[in-house]
């Protein structure tokens, strides 16, 4: 869990920086992980217009796999 970990602390703390944008922390999304919410619950549930969802996966030839979901929390749809 390590890279994960260090990734999403990472895209936080440069997601931080642009104005206008609150990034709430990880300590506070993690618990909600494993509810499997749409982006719309969690969005009123953390208070938030968008979900930034994350995932890593190695493939055989070592290489990392980075997906990125970015989504409107009114609406569920994917920007």
């Amino acid at each position: 869990a390590g890279i994960h970990a260090a990734l999403a602390d990472e895209m936080a703390r440069r997601l931080a920086l642009l104005p206008g944008l609150r990034v709430i922390g990880a300590g506070t999304t993690a618990p909600l992980a494993a509810h499997r919410l749409t982006a719309r619950q969690l969005g009123a549930k953390l208070g938030a217009s968008h979900v930034l969802a994350c995932s890593l996966r190695e493939e055989a030839d070592g290489h990392v796999r980075i997906a990125l979901e970015l989504s409107d929390a009114s609406s569920d749809a994917l920007r």
